[in-house]
């Protein structure tokens, strides 16, 4: 009697534990990530030639991310944060030049960055 009440208090145990991680991943799956969607504005802006509110909106981005920078770091690699940071610097110069394939690259492979993170 006591090894079932024993399996039974481990087996339900397991289970809260694991629907646990389980809504903590839907959350974090759902969660907004305001960088990714800063990144869409200067995408939806760059696409249609907006080139002056793109380049507003790019900085807008970089202040963004150096205020969540900190976070960046300490919740993942701190290379991750390294390589973002030189792609938002050179996504700034690229939306200044009005470069719209490089910018489009460079904001893709951000959002794909930024989707990574733990950012709130």
């Amino acid at each position: 009697m006591k090894v079932l009440k024993n399996r039974l208090f481990i087996t339900s145990l397991t289970a809260v534990i694991i629907a646990i991680a389980s809504w903590l991943h839907t959350t974090y799956e759902t969660a907004d990530n305001p960088l990714s969607r800063q990144a869409e504005t200067v995408w939806h802006l760059v696409e249609e030639e907006n080139w002056e509110e793109a380049e507003k909106e790019a900085e807008i981005l970089w202040e963004l991310f150096e205020d969540k920078r900190w976070k960046m770091e300490f919740f993942g690699p701190v290379e991750h944060v390294t390589v973002a940071r030189y792609k938002v610097i050179s996504l700034m110069e690229s939306v200044r030049s009005r470069n719209e394939e490089t910018s489009l690259e460079l904001l893709a492979k951000l959002k794909a960055r930024f989707d990574e993170f733990v950012i709130f």
